[in-house]
């Protein structure tokens, strides 16, 4: 026997898919945000030491 839903049943379970799909869009921008500023630490990191090197061999 089929069991119809009614029209805001189906509203509310499509809401709750799409919630899912933007949680889910929303946590992969975030590692990808992380991955970013952690290579931007690492690039300013680089860029202060070659600096120091630098004046070191300057003076």
């Amino acid at each position: 026997m089929a069991h119809f839903l009614s029209e805001s049943e189906l509203r509310k379970i499509e809401s709750e898919k799409g919630k899912e799909s933007v949680k889910r869009a929303v946590k992969s921008k975030t590692a990808d945000v992380d991955n970013e500023m952690r290579d931007i630490r690492e690039q300013r990191a680089r860029l202060v030491e070659e600096r120091k090197k630098e004046k070191a061999a300057n003076n």
